[in-house]
């Protein structure tokens, strides 16, 4: 188990005991608890691996029949324990015992515990030791938060501490102690003193940045950030194509643009009018040529024009044109000649 157990054996007293790997012998009594214990889990379900080994192709294989869900395993497990510490102990009584009190194990733990012969403490709340079962892990300490794992949680009493604050004379710790739920992210503990009897815990709950996670176990968490990950990358790669046809295209047209300004040679100021007429004159051709409305525009223009000259020129009595009369035209002179000096 490995440090996984540490903050249980801390806050309940608990010694640990490492024996030589691979010598079952050097602790009997624990090998023959987890066989009694495996027997009463595996009574009358199936699915059970007994120690048979597949011999040939094609032999039954009795894990394909499990049907244990993992909290049934919990539970079924949770009562074997109880059967085994409500057990009758077998290498005799101990010294002191008095005789009113049965000599389970049991009722052996709570006498010794209650006498002083013992340094167990007693669980009370079962929430205290469903937090030291829990996954423990460090996170690191930003303005946003506590992070672990793309994950951000947020703690009222760190913040009032100043652990979020940046800039000045602000104090923090680098990394926190955190314990969390792999069932369910939405809230988890940050832990002082995790390696002491009395541990400190302060619940946090997700920090803004992080509530699209909510409602979602570590595993689905996870998962929704990697797709998100990948969403993003495909997003910019598909951002930076379209930005360099974009910026290609617009080199191009500025090649182009500047391909028809007038050179600036020191050419007098006609001549620069006049290029800059010619060039109005080739732009207003090529719209005409690319825009379809325009061009039926002008062939209706055109078709009345023709039509009202012939209505004209077959009326003999046509009217004369009035002396006097001018029309105004202030469009930009195409003629450079037409420009004063």
């Amino acid at each position: 188990c490995g440090s996984a157990l540490d903050p249980f054996r801390y806050a309940f007293h608990v010694d640990l005991i490492n024996t030589a790997p691979y010598r079952g012998d050097m602790k009997g009594s624990v090998e023959e608890l987890f066989q009694r214990l495996q027997s009463i889990v595996n009574m009358g379900i199936p699915g059970q691996v007994d120690n048979k080994k597949l011999k040939k192709e094609g032999h039954k294989d009795t894990r394909a029949e499990a049907r244990m869900t993992l909290r049934e395993y919990i539970r079924r497990l949770i009562n074997a324990i109880m059967i085994e510490n409500s057990g009758f102990r077998t290498n005799g009584r101990p010294n002191g015992l008095p005789s009113n009190i049965a000599c389970t194990r049991k009722e052996i733990w709570n006498w010794a515990g209650s006498t002083g012969r013992s340094s167990l403490r007693t669980a009370g709340k079962l929430m205290n030791v469903r937090r030291t079962l829990l996954p423990h892990v460090e996170a690191s300490v930003s303005e946003d938060g506590l992070t672990w794992k793309k994950i951000t949680w947020t703690c009222s009493d760190a913040a009032k501490q100043g652990w979020f604050n940046r800039g000045g004379t602000a104090t923090h710790p680098k990394k926190a102690m955190l314990v969390y739920d792999p069932a369910v992210i939405d809230s988890c503990w940050l832990v002082e003193n995790a390696d002491t009897a009395h541990p400190v815990y302060h619940e946090c709950m997700l920090a803004p940045c992080s509530r699209y996670l909510s409602g979602k176990s570590l595993s689905q968490a996870q998962k929704f950030i990697e797709v998100c990950t990948e969403t993003q990358k495909e997003a910019y790669r598909h951002y930076c194509e379209q930005k360099g046809a974009l910026l290609n295209e617009t080199d191009s047209n500025a090649k182009e643009i500047a391909s028809r300004a007038p050179a600036a040679d020191g050419s007098n100021k006609k001549a620069a009018v006049a290029a800059m007429a010619q060039n109005r004159i080739t732009e207003r051709n090529r719209m005409e040529q690319e825009n379809p409305r325009v061009q039926n525009e002008h062939s209706a223009n055109g078709s009345i024009s023709t039509g009202a000259a012939a209505a004209n020129g077959s009326n003999s009595s046509g009217t004369a044109a009035v002396k006097g009369t001018t029309t105004t035209d202030y469009s930009f002179p195409e003629n450079p000649d037409d420009i004063p000096d």
